[in-house]
């Protein structure tokens, strides 16, 4: 026996890393997207137009606010459980995104008609940046930047889906604490 193998017998082995179950997070993702549906389906049952002071918030149903609730609980059951390791990854970033579009699309799921005159101006602008084909500077200040334009009509032709549909949605994609304060 040669000394390199009596150390080896003499030295602890170190511990086996524990077992990482991969779908820990399963749960808690099944119970989150199914209170994200309930909210989403409360939502669709709101009664346009809205009169009141609070707005949406006012005239969302109790329905709605259940399934929140237990959408921020799984989350937070989720987080607090270990569910977090790097082989639960999905399921935290799951009900993460169940949560952005539960709540920044609420108002999408109440009426699927684009708020605001700014959606409406971005549209016209990405289809005539696609129909031309050129960007022209002296038309709108918006011509200045031409890259979120074009992008937004050529996935519209790609897509099939029309550039007015995709307006409702505006909030989802780009939420309040991402969008730039300038």
């Amino acid at each position: 026996m040669t000394s390199a193998e009596a150390l080896a017998m003499i030295r602890p082995h170190p511990p086996a890393p524990p077992q990482r179950r991969r779908w820990a997070g399963a749960p808690y993702v099944v119970v989150g997207l199914l209170a994200a549906v309930l909210a989403a389906l409360a939502a669709r049952t709101v009664t346009l137009p809205i009169n009141s002071d609070l707005g949406l918030v006012q005239t969302l149903p109790p329905a709605y606010w259940v399934g929140m609730v237990v959408l921020n609980g799984a989350f937070v059951l989720a987080l607090g459980s270990g569910a977090h390791h790097r082989t639960s990854q999905w399921a935290m970033a799951t009900l993460l995104c169940a949560l952005v579009v539960t709540m920044y699309g609420a108002a999408s799921f109440a009426s699927s008609t684009t708020r605001g005159e700014v959606a409406w101006r971005h549209v016209g602008i990405a289809e005539a940046l696609v129909s031309s084909g050129q960007v022209t500077t002296q038309a709108d200040a918006y011509f200045s930047w031409p890259g979120f334009f074009a992008l937004l009509g050529t996935f519209s032709r790609a897509s099939g889906i029309q550039a007015l549909d995709l307006t409702p949605w505006a909030p989802v994609a780009t939420p309040k604490g991402v969008r730039s304060t300038g």
